[in-house]
């Protein structure tokens, strides 16, 4: 996936050119996004979202010392209020 940024917006060419640059499908959702979108500096600034997939968090249990240290941090902060 990529953007393609410019002052203004992209040109006949241009946009033929992204058309042709393929798309990428996530592979949890199974949708299809651009592989390139246009955006000009001005929607940047506005704060326009590019669409592309939501990342993912990594899911798994943290490891049993980790744990133990944050209860421990956890018991000793309620402790000193």
């Amino acid at each position: 996936m990529g953007m393609l940024s410019s002052l203004e917006e992209p040109t006949r060419g241009v946009e033929d050119a992204i058309q042709h640059s393929g798309a990428y499908t996530a592979p949890v959702t199974g949708r299809g996004y651009p592989g390139t979108q246009p955006m000009t500096v001005e929607q940047l600034l506005a704060g326009t979202k590019l669409d592309m997939p939501t990342p993912l968090l990594r899911t798994s249990r943290p490891s049993a010392q980790r744990t133990t240290g944050e209860a421990e941090l956890g018991h000793r902060s309620s402790q000193a209020t």
